[in-house]
């Protein structure tokens, strides 16, 4: 990873990573790709995962694990790994 991932988060980060996944699980549950207890679960991963991680490194580390596990997520997870390996 680049210097990049030792970057701390702010405020700021973490808002526009709550919004771009808020508008992800809005558009999943539309879609009906995730059932009503996977929308609590989900929800209470995010809040803790994001709230959790120090660096934009660990950012990207908990979006990649929540794309994996739930592949609506995947864009976002892309969206800021890019931003991440961009020079």
């Amino acid at each position: 990873m680049s210097d990049k991932a030792s970057i701390p988060l702010n405020e700021e980060i973490r808002k526009l990573v709550y919004d771009d996944l808020a508008e992800a699980h809005i558009q999943a549950i539309e879609n009906g790709q995730i059932t009503k207890p996977q929308r609590v679960e989900i929800s209470k991963s995010v809040l803790a995962g994001v709230g959790a991680a120090r660096t934009y490194g660990e950012l990207v580390g908990f979006l990649a694990g929540l794309g994996g596990q739930w592949p609506v997520y995947r864009a976002v997870y892309e969206k800021y790994q890019r931003a991440l390996l961009r020079d």
